[in-house]
C-alpha cells in the first residue's frame, strides 16, 4: 500500500490536524486494550474500515482534503500504522474478505445532501432515498425515489459503480453522470465519459452529452447526440456566441471557499464572513464544508456562533462526511467553556449516533 502524506499549508492547519489525529489515535488504543470478543471485533472492524471508505472519498474530493484536513507527515504515518495495528489485531492470520457495508440516505424536503462513497463523490436532491452497499463487487446504490448525481474517479481495473433504479441498471467505470426516478420513469444523462444502461435486458451505451430515458412520456430512448457517433466529444471545444453585453462573472463557491482558507491564517474574521457567504450557495459540497470550517474558526474566536452553526451543519446535512467531527466539536467547545450539562448531553448524542466511532471512548467518558 502506498500512503501520500501531504505537509500543512501553515501552523493553524497543523494544529487542527493534530487535534483530530491524535484524538483518533487515543480512540484506536482504546480499541487495541479491549477484550476481543466476536460481536465487539466485528463493529470495530466495521468502523475502521468506514473510516478508510471516507478518507479516500474525501481524498477523491479536492475541495475536502486539499484545502481542510491535511495531514502532518509523523501523525499521518502513525495514524495510518495504528489502523493497520488495529486490522492485524481484529482479524488475526489467514485472509478474511471484509463484511459488506451498507447505509441508507434520507434526504429531507427543501435540502440537498452530498457524501463520499469509495473513489466517488455522491449528491442528491431534496426528497431523494438512497440505499448503499459497498462489497467486493464494488459499490451499489439503489435508488428508491428522487435525483443523484455521481462522480466517480476513473481507475484502470477498479471495482464497478452502480445506480439501481427500478429495473434499470448505470453501470460505470469513471465518469459523472445523474440518474433520476420519478413518477413517470427514469432519466439518465451523462455529463463525462461513458456509461452502460440495462433495462429489460436490453443495454445502451451512452457517451458524454447524450441522455436515456424510459418515461412513457418519451418519444425516444435516445436523445440526438451532441456530436455525430464517430466524433471525438471534446467538452472544451464546444463554445458559446459571445453576449454582447457580458454579466459580470459570479465567483463560485469553491472559489469563495479557497479565498477563506488563504485569509484564515492572517484574518480569522474575514475568513469566517467568506465561510458563512460559501455555506448560504446552492453548492451543496462546498456549502456542508464550509459550514465545517466557519465552527472550526469560530470555535475559540465565539463559542457560541460556532455551537449555531454545527446546529446549522446538523440540520441542513444530516449525511455529511463530516457529521462525526462537527458532533465531536460540540461535545469540545462545551467541554473548553466548563458548560458541563450540556457537554454530557452533547456526549450522549454523539453515542446515540456512533456507539463505535472514533470518539467514543473518549465520548463515555464525558458523558458519565
Amino acid at each position: 500500500m502506498k500512503i501520500l502524506v501531504a505537509v500543512p499549508a501553515d501552523d493553524m492547519r497543523r494544529e487542527r490536524v493534530e487535534r483530530a489525529t491524535f484524538a483518533r489515535l487515543d480512540a484506536i488504543r482504546d480499541v487495541l486494550a479491549a477484550p476481543r470478543d466476536d460481536a465487539r471485533r466485528d463493529r470495530i472492524e466495521l468502523g475502521v474500515f468506514h473510516q478508510l471508505a471516507m478518507a479516500r472519498g474525501q481524498e477523491h474530493v479536492d475541495y475536502a482534503l486539499r484545502s481542510r484536513r491535511r495531514w502532518v507527515p509523523i501523525a499521518g504515518l502513525a495514524f495510518a500504522a495504528a489502523i493497520m495495528l488495529v486490522v492485524i489485531a481484529l482479524r488475526g492470520s489467514g485472509p478474511t474478505a471484509p463484511s459488506p457495508m451498507f447505509s441508507q440516505h434520507v434526504v429531507p424536503a427543501g435540502e440537498g445532501s452530498s457524501w463520499a462513497s469509495a473513489d466517488a463523490v455522491v449528491s442528491a436532491v431534496a426528497e431523494t432515498v438512497v440505499e448503499e452497499r459497498v462489497d467486493d463487487s464494488g459499490v451499489t446504490l439503489a435508488l428508491m425515489r428522487g435525483k443523484v448525481d455521481c462522480d466517480v474517479e476513473p481507475k484502470p481495473g477498479r471495482a464497478p459503480f452502480r445506480v439501481v433504479a427500478g429495473e434499470v441498471t448505470v453501470t460505470v467505470v469513471g465518469t459523472r453522470f445523474t440518474v433520476e426516478r420519478g413518477v413517470e420513469g427514469v432519466r439518465v444523462e451523462v455529463v463525462r465519459g461513458k456509461v452502460r444502461v440495462t433495462a429489460m435486458g436490453v443495454d445502451k451505451l451512452l457517451a458524454a452529452g447524450e441522455t436515456w430515458t424510459n418515461a412513457i412520456v418519451a418519444t425516444a430512448a435516445m436523445s440526438p447526440p451532441v456530436a455525430p457517433p464517430d466524433a471525438a466529444i471534446d467538452a472544451t471545444a464546444i463554445e458559446l456566441a459571445p453576449d454582447p453585453k457580458p454579466a459580470i462573472k459570479q465567483p463560485t463557491a469553491k472559489e469563495i471557499y479557497d479565498d477563506a482558507t488563504a485569509l484564515e491564517r492572517r484574518d480569522a474574521a474575514a475568513a469566517a464572513r467568506l465561510y458563512r457567504r460559501a455555506a448560504n450557495m446552492r453548492d451543496p459540497r462546498y456549502a456542508a464544508l464550509a459550514l465545517y470550517s466557519l465552527a472550526d474558526v469560530e470555535r475559540s474566536r465565539a463559542p457560541a456562533i460556532a455551537l449555531r452553526v454545527t446546529d446549522e451543519y446538523l440540520q441542513r446535512f444530516p449525511t455529511g462526511v463530516n457529521v462525526e467531527d462537527v458532533l465531536w466539536t460540540r461535545i469540545d467547545i462545551h467541554r473548553a467553556t466548563n458548560q458541563r450539562t450540556a457537554m454530557q448531553t452533547a456526549a450522549r448524542d454523539y453515542l446515540r449516533r456512533f456507539p463505535g466511532g472514533t470518539y467514543a471512548a473518549k465520548a463515555r467518558k464525558l458523558a458519565e
